[in-house]
């Protein structure tokens, strides 16, 4: 049998195991349950047979892997001459090399899967950054041979536009020698004796009275962010929660007038509990029913769970508003302007820190399981009448609620 696209199309799969078949000269397709059909070259050497993958019909065209077979048989003559290794040692060789002499793409995808997939929950970062502006530049380049002038050029040229992002990139690469080291993937880390080339102030921005109103004003008659993110950013402010935690809200995560974040989505890894205020429930209740989360993407891909809305779209819609009469702000902002205007009601420090989650270092926490529901309740109501006078104008009545 010779092999034609129309032949190979027409080629039946098999629902109990995977059916071989060849033309002349070693040339094989397997086909596998399901209708996947691989290209095989077969040789024997030294009395054994082998089987080495050419690549999936549909990636590779029947001309290319048949060009590649006459290739690999010109090895296997030369592999009988003792010219060379034969193409599965030769593959086997490299793999060894490989491991020895990583690329830097090698050891990215290492660090990726080893370290920060299981260690960091903001692993995601940390592969947007490599694939931003590390792996283009140095991708195919031996890890062992980044230097440290390497290192500093690119966060230099990384600095031209974002410093920040320059300091964030130098910690990652820090990061990621040193497993590579730990792993005995390189001899030396590069990153060593490098400091952070710029200065970063420590951010401050929060909204005034004055700027809440305007905001939570002004964001209504903004027409370019959709309703949905235009509720994410109010129930930051309303909340004081990270803008991940909110994001990623789940309708099971709401009790009551209770929102109870599991520890594998929140910064500290711990628990939360959140008091939602009347505002910060309306906009839930207001929220599309039937999905497990509050804040679904609007774009979804095909094949693959339900996502839900992400925090870069948060970020980009402020940068869109420009409508907005107030000074730049971001999302988290609105996270610090709850604690700073808290603090200004009363508020202790201690109870503001409960309420944004925040960790505590103290041997006195460690034994202190007391989740201070009431004085997080009491502080987010306090928050509530203030926000209602700022954005009405109009000091709230007092209500005694009677058992």
């Amino acid at each position: 049998m010779r092999f034609t696209v129309k032949k190979l199309d027409s080629l039946p799969s098999s629902v109990t195991g995977s059916k071989d078949y060849g033309e002349p000269g070693g040339f094989k397709v397997r086909v596998y349950p399901g209708g996947r059909k691989v290209f095989y070259y077969v040789y024997t050497i030294e009395g054994k047979t082998y089987w080495f993958k050419i690549g999936d019909y549909g990636d590779i065209s029947l001309s290319d892997a048949r060009s590649e077979r006459d290739d690999l048989s010109a090895q296997v003559a030369r592999a009988k001459l003792g010219k060379c290794l034969h193409p599965v040692a030769a593959r086997e060789a490299q793999k060894v090399k490989k491991r020895g002499e990583p690329t830097l793409a090698d050891l990215a995808g290492e660090y990726m899967t080893r370290w920060a997939k299981v260690h960091k929950k903001t692993w995601m970062e940390d592969e947007r950054i490599l694939g931003k502006d590390v792996l283009p530049r140095w991708g195919k380049r031996l890890a062992k041979d980044i230097t440290r002038r390497d290192v500093r050029l690119l966060l230099e040229d990384i600095g031209e536009r974002g410093p920040v992002m320059s300091n964030r990139t130098l910690a990652l690469l820090s990061r990621m020698f040193r497993f590579g080291l730990e792993r005995d993937a390189i001899p030396a880390d590069p990153t060593q004796l490098i400091k952070r080339i710029y200065k970063e102030k420590s951010k401050e921005r929060y909204l005034t009275s004055d700027e809440v109103k305007i905001f939570w004003r002004e964001l209504e008659e903004t027409p370019r962010i959709s309703e949905q993110v235009k509720d994410c950013l109010r129930l930051i402010l309303l909340t004081g929660q990270r803008s991940g935690e909110v994001v990623g809200m789940r309708r099971e995560e709401i009790d009551g007038d209770w929102w109870n974040i599991p520890g594998d989505r929140t910064k500290s890894g711990r628990p939360h509990r959140v008091y939602l205020i009347d505002p910060a429930l309306q906009v839930v209740n207001s929220q599309k029913k039937g999905v497990p989360f509050v804040f679904p993407s609007p774009v979804q891909e095909e094949d693959k769970p339900l996502q839900h809305l992400t925090t870069r779209s948060l970020s980009r819609a402020l940068i869109r508003a420009d409508n907005l009469s107030l000074d730049k702000f971001a999302p988290h902002d609105l996270r610090r302007t709850l604690a700073t205007g808290l603090a200004e009601l009363g508020v202790s420090n201690y109870t503001i820190g409960q309420i944004l989650n925040h960790s505590e270092r103290t041997v006195t926490h460690i034994y202190d399981r007391y989740g201070h529901d009431k004085e997080k309740r009491e502080a987010l109501l306090k928050w509530s009448r203030h926000l209602k006078t700022l954005i009405t104008g109009k000091a709230p009545e007092k209500v005694v609620k009677l058992k």
